[in-house]
């Protein structure tokens, strides 16, 4: 098995090889079906009580040992966010896990550290022996495309008041909030034209793309920002018609590459756009690959179509649209531009503020129906207002005897599920910690080696406590 040379030593050992594990089954978004069999069989292998529900959440119940305290709920989301640098079937492959200065991560795709690391040290637990509250373990479903499984849940599937989320992304912080989430979606016919003459397709890439959220304000530059940024510059100029566009792909990361096909007879196009991608990597983006060539055209959206959709996109917000006391407060990402029977383009904004987030969402819908798009709005989950509690003053005191210092409480401009869950089931306490994972929702995607093993040795101390 791929990975289980190179892990088998790391500590936690137990973590490790239920990450390796977990790595060799399929667990792309909305395909959850292996992942969950599988923990429902380790459940069974432990004689352990587990249950699903109708939606693919799990729960598996450890009894108490040695404890009469209330029940805690560990939570972390079954799902992962499937990109790959190079063609790579996530259904048949196993992802290829490589040990190197001190992390772990992939051969080209993303790793699944979120929110593999969350299961592994969940499935761990079943094999662990100290003294502890009824644990409550929870699974949930489709977390990645909009917190979907969580939203499902009922409270009459778990019982327990206080939550600890396994799915914080940076280890020294116990995030005590974070933001909401809404998908505006914009939609049209397209208006094609037939033609028979040569064109350019235009491919950008390189791009490190990332988390939407995490990563919006660490200058991730946006490829389909980029892309429709060259396509205004030279629309000015030659009034270029669009054949073909493709470009980004999950909703929840920023894209990394986009491609297009456009009808311009000027021979000059070609270096206007090595102009302005040599002003980028002179600044921040040395890494941005460019790649123009001459190809048939058949057909290509009408002129009016044209010009609409590279003024539409050049006019929805994208990026770190407002800060308060120094972090992000509400921000916007132009996800993807798909196209088959009619032009699909997702956004995705993010607020701690849920009136704030249908307001940018509100206005995003206006840009699309001002070009002739419908908009529709979908997959809207709460935020988690930061909140004092219990729970987070043991968390504090018990890190800071541990590690010698204080924890950071700060909240996190994602979409954890803390908030979705507290609604669903009535839970009083929640907090959310995890490992260092870097470049999450891309193929750079990396965990810290030795943050994992601090990680779970905070949480078993935690719940020993409780």
């Amino acid at each position: 098995m791929e990975g289980k040379l190179i892990l088998k030593d790391i500590e936690p050992k137990g973590l490790w090889k239920q990450f390796v594990r977990i790595s060799a089954i399929p667990r792309c978004s909305r395909h959850e079906a292996a992942i969950g069999n599988y923990v429902r069989s380790e459940a069974a292998r432990h004689k352990l009580e587990s249950a699903a529900d109708e939606y693919g959440n799990i729960v598996v119940r450890i009894p108490a040992v040695n404890s009469s305290s209330e029940p805690i709920i560990l939570q972390s989301h079954l799902d992962m966010v499937c990109e790959s640098a190079k063609p790579f079937d996530f259904a048949s492959r196993q992802i290829k896990l490589i040990y190197e200065a001190g992390e772990v991560r992939s051969d080209g795709t993303t790793l699944g550290a979120d929110n593999g690391i969350g299961i592994a040290s969940m499935l761990s637990l079943m094999d662990e022996q100290f003294s502890h509250p009824p644990i409550l373990l929870l699974f949930t479903a489709d977390e990645e495309t909009g917190l979907n499984g969580a939203k499902k849940l009922s409270e009459k599937f778990i019982t327990g008041k206080r939550l600890l989320n396994l799915d914080g992304e940076e280890f020294g912080k116990i995030y005590t909030g974070s933001a909401g989430g809404i998908i505006t979606t914009g939609t049209a016919e397209i208006d094609k034209i037939r033609i028979q003459k040569k064109g350019y397709k235009i491919f950008v890439g390189g791009l490190r793309g990332g988390h939407s959220g995490v990563d919006i304000d660490n200058g991730r530059t946006n490829a389909i920002k980029l892309l429709f940024e060259i396509l205004r510059i030279l629309d000015k100029k030659y009034e270029i018609k669009i054949a073909s566009i493709e470009a980004g792909d999950k909703i929840n990361a920023i894209p990394r590459s986009a491609e297009v096909v456009i009808l311009a007879s000027d021979f000059t196009v070609k270096q206007v756009i090595v102009n302005k991608i040599n002003d980028l990597k002179r600044t921040s983006n040395k890494n941005i690959k460019l790649n123009i060539e001459k190809t048939d055209i058949g057909d290509c959206y009408s002129r009016t179509f044209s010009r609409k959709l590279i003024k539409m996109i050049n006019a929805i917000p994208n990026g770190v649209l407002e800060r308060s006391n120094g972090r992000v407060y509400t921000s916007s990402n132009i996800a993807s531009i798909k196209e088959k029977k009619k032009l699909t383009i997702k956004t995705f904004q993010r607020s701690y503020n849920n009136t704030d987030m249908n307001t940018l969402s509100s206005k995003i819908a206006a840009v699309f129906r001002d070009s002739g798009f419908s908009a529709v709005k979908e997959g809207e989950f709460p935020g988690w207002e930061p909140t004092e509690s219990e729970l987070l003053k043991t968390a504090e005191s018990q890190f800071e005897e541990l590690f010698g210092k204080k924890a950071e409480t700060p909240a996190i401009h994602a979409g954890i599920e803390c908030g979705v869950i507290k609604n669903q089931c009535s839970i009083e306490q929640l907090i959310s910690f995890g490992p260092t994972i870097k470049n999450t929702h891309s193929p750079a995607e990396s965990v810290e080696v030795e943050s994992v093993e601090k990680f779970y040795r905070f949480l078993k101390k935690l719940i020993e406590v409780l």
